[in-house]
């Protein structure tokens, strides 16, 4: 008798993917960012912010990497299905946001967006979505006013 086969173990892909990924983004544009000087703690060149963010992206990665390879083996119940509804609304309300913020505003910009990756996520009350909304549009207001960015609040120029 054949003896019953045990369940095909995988490692999480993604994450290890996504790593490897930030890790090479990181050793690249620490490499595109060479030629800048880098200064001093006191005295901060043009090189030293993007280097910084380059060790914290590359540690990161690196940390993503070393625990999916360290953890136990994922052992799905059921095949992954690809889900299209979060993937089309939230690259559907990146782009409404890209094509609307000249011509209605940045905080209309910003309510616009939200509602249309709300419907990405259906667990969501219209209460939880109205809190993120005030908050984020609060924000962004905040943000607009102390660098005093370019993009009108309302409507056009």
């Amino acid at each position: 008798m054949d003896s019953p086969q045990s369940a095909p173990k995988y490692l999480r892909y993604e994450d290890l993917i996504c790593g490897v990924a930030l890790v090479a983004l990181a050793a690249f544009a620490l490499w595109v960012s060479r030629a800048y000087p880098l200064g001093t703690t006191a005295n901060m060149g043009p090189g030293y912010f993007p280097r910084a963010m380059c060790v914290i992206i590359g540690a990161l990665g690196l940390v993503l990497v070393v625990t999916n390879l360290l953890k136990p083996l994922y052992v799905p119940s059921s095949p992954d299905r690809l889900k299209l509804r979060p993937l089309v609304t939230v690259a559907s309300s990146f782009v409404a946001f890209a094509l609307s913020l000249n011509t209605i505003g940045l905080l209309p910009a910003i309510l616009l967006l939200i509602v249309i990756s709300s419907f990405a996520i259906t667990k969501r009350s219209v209460w939880e979505i109205l809190a993120i909304a005030v908050a984020l549009e609060t924000l962004a207001f905040l943000m607009w006013y102390l660098v005093r960015m370019p993009a009108p609040l309302f409507g056009k120029n």
